[in-house]
């Protein structure tokens, strides 16, 4: 029946990987590199974990997705200094790399791609979540900058 409508796409992949996570405290989303010329400052997100020494999980993954759901309480206002962090800078949120559990090579590759976008484009980049090995790959993409 031509009428019917189509709920299984085989072709189409998904544009978000958690639906409906707010941006860090409000800011605007960029979604590509000509977005983030307009912004000061970028956020972006490693949902990583390479591999967890205690128990079988830490919270290294939903770091990104947390950190934006609890700032959405806040703004840039400062009261114990009366000032606003957005009366002298502007800000994005760039969304988080793209990961895959096991899978370090992709991983990296795609924090390099990410956060060179943010380097490169001359923002000052903030990075949340991940565990400590997301630092080679940052560290190695802000080198090659200097």
């Amino acid at each position: 029946m031509e009428t019917r409508p189509v709920i299984y796409d085989p072709t189409s992949k998904p544009r978000e990987i958690y639906s409906g996570v707010p941006s860090f405290l409000g800011l605007p989303v960029a979604k590509n590199k000509e977005d983030l010329k307009l912004y000061d400052f970028a956020i972006l997100g490693v949902p990583w974990e390479g591999g967890c020494t205690y128990g079988g999980y830490s919270s290294c993954v939903i770091a990104p997705k947390t950190i934006r759901s609890v700032s959405s309480r806040y703004t840039g206002y400062l009261p114990d200094y009366d000032i606003d962090t957005f009366d002298s800078l502007t800000g994005c949120d760039y969304g988080d790399t793209v990961v895959q559990n096991g899978n370090y090579e992709l991983t990296f590759n795609s924090i390099r791609e990410k956060y060179a976008d943010i380097i490169e484009g001359g923002q000052i980049p903030i990075v949340f979540g991940g565990d400590h090995s997301i630092a080679y790959p940052l560290i190695q993409t802000l080198a090659k900058k200097a």
